[in-house]
């Protein structure tokens, strides 16, 4: 995080479909002025390996 930078700083992460997606949702939103959080394969849009 750079002084004088106005725009958050980017993360993001691989959720792997698991049960720790859920608390990474929570730390989202706390974190939201530090970092922009792109949370994918968090379990919502199917499973790992369905058939």
């Amino acid at each position: 995080m750079t002084p004088g930078v106005k725009h958050p700083e980017q993360l993001a992460i691989d959720a792997a479909n698991g049960i720790g997606a859920q608390k990474l949702v929570v730390l989202q939103q706390r974190l939201s002025d530090l970092f922009k959080i792109e949370i994918f394969n968090d379990g919502t849009q199917g499973r790992l390996n369905e058939k």
